[in-house]
């Protein structure tokens, strides 16, 4: 059956999700639409799809590029596409319909591919996706915004004005490409990844195991796609149990279940930032037993793969508001000294509390005091950059402090003392006390370890 498929769902153009419609301007569009297309635009789009082979325009031209090489979604896809560059202002049924036809003489054509920079008007649309329903065969209709995304995100035009970038790497109007970096791959080194954490989370019905790991950067989907296989088979025949009990139930047995979480770095880990996540549930097991299936974006086989389309956006911002580690100590050192000291004052007045001291009207006229130093800290903490992997203990220690500072204000607030009875308010604010004090002396081993 005919489908339309989205541009990202092709393997080679998935890298567009990184450039959103509203970053090209009128003079990018402009530009684009003023590529030609057997000058500019079928040889970049060759460079994308990583296919050379060039056929020359003539009687034994099928399509304007035509190719076995397209994946969509990790399939492999005969797919025809039919470009039009500047020479066609507008698009129109008649100019197109003669090529479409052709590409009906093709067996198991997979998908076509409409490009076109000028407009494309509504009866061309029409007549193009009826010759691909016609077909049985998917399509896909790119107009000129998402050329122009495309040619960026693969650097094939300058993100500022839309011009080709030439053989020097510098644009028509002289802005450089960026150089990026040189890679340099063993051909026989094999697929390269790394397990830092592997979890057993089995239960009565079934054994399930949970990995994350660490993948090369430049490796593309096709590649992951390899890495994802071969890690799924590895984990399944772990001789990992968490206990002996575990062991006991399972031992000897194949995982029923395994879940994958694919990151490029230790800071994609630590921050849940993932490339993909995976699902490999074992066929026969019992449907009582089977978790909830991931919603997918693809299949390798039986593994369920859903492709995170925001990573390189979550990477930028994550980048963009994380500190070094005298940046982030500089930060939260301050705090947790702020908070040490009023949650301190608060728990020797609960103290005094307790032992007949000071009544609980006094108590809550003192916390009370307080309370805008406690949401003046609490803002503060909000607002703290992502710190580095060797600070995020000290930084989560510190966070859980902040938390229970702020449950203390919160038992006496005019909210609190209206929602909780004062039994029940002591006995909430005793077990907050013992756990901040319990957090100071951990803050103590932490800040040890930082130095």
């Amino acid at each position: 059956m005919s489908r339309l498929v989205k541009i990202q769902d092709i393997d080679q153009f998935h890298e567009i999700v990184q450039v959103p419609e509203g970053v090209i301007t009128p003079d990018v569009l402009g530009s684009v639409r003023r590529l030609d297309e057997r000058c500019d635009l079928e040889p970049m789009l060759r460079d994308v799809l990583w296919y050379p082979t060039a056929t020359p325009h003539g009687p034994t031209e099928i399509a304007d590029i035509l190719s076995t090489k397209v994946r969509v979604r990790g399939k492999p896809s005969l797919a025809a596409f039919v470009v039009k560059g500047k020479s066609f202002a507008r698009v129109r049924s008649q100019q197109i319909v003669h090529q479409v036809i052709r590409l009906r003489q093709l067996p198991d054509l997979s998908l076509m591919v409409l490009i076109a920079v000028g407009h494309i008007q509504d009866n061309a649309q029409r007549d193009f996706i009826q010759m691909a329903s016609d077909a049985d065969c998917d399509y896909l209709i790119i107009d000129a915004i998402d050329c122009a995304r495309l040619l960026i995100a693969y650097e094939k035009i300058c993100p500022t004005d839309g011009t080709p970038y030439g053989p020097e790497g510098i644009c028509t109007r002289g802005h450089k490409q960026d150089e990026g970096v040189t890679l340099t791959l063993r051909v026989r080194a094999g697929m390269q990844y790394e397990i830092p954490e592997l979890r057993d989370v089995s239960h009565g019905g079934a054994r399930r195991l949970s990995a994350k790991v660490l993948v090369g950067t430049h490796y593309e989907r096709e590649a992951l796609r390899e890495v994802i296989h071969d890690v799924t088979c590895q984990v399944r025949q772990s001789s990992y149990y968490r206990g002996g009990l575990v062991k006991k139930r399972w031992g000897g047995s194949e995982a029923h279940v395994v879940w994958l979480f694919l990151g490029a770095d230790l800071q994609d880990v630590s921050r849940c930032n993932w490339l993909a996540r995976t699902q490999w549930i074992d066929p026969g097991l019992d449907e009582r037993m089977r978790p909830m299936e991931i919603s997918a974006s693809e299949y390798v086989g039986s593994i369920a793969i859903a492709w995170s389309e925001s990573y390189e956006a979550m990477r930028q911002f994550y980048s963009e508001h994380s500190a070094d580690k005298g940046e982030a100590l500089a930060q939260l050192e301050p705090l947790v000294a702020r908070a040490s000291t009023v949650g301190i004052r608060i728990a020797d007045w609960f103290d005094r509390h307790l032992d007949g001291d000071l009544d609980e009207n006094a108590l809550i006229g003192r916390i009370r005091a307080v309370s805008s130093e406690i949401n003046m800290i609490s803002d503060a903490a909000s607002n703290l950059s992502f710190p580095p992997q060797d600070v995020r203990d000290y930084d989560a220690r510190a966070q859980s402090l902040f938390a229970h500072l702020g449950d203390m204000a919160l038992y006496y607030s005019e909210r609190g003392v209206a929602t909780w009875p004062t039994k029940n308010r002591t006995f909430l604010m005793r077990h907050t006390i013992n756990d901040f004090r319990a957090d100071l002396r951990r803050l103590e081993f932490e800040e040890e370890k930082l130095h």
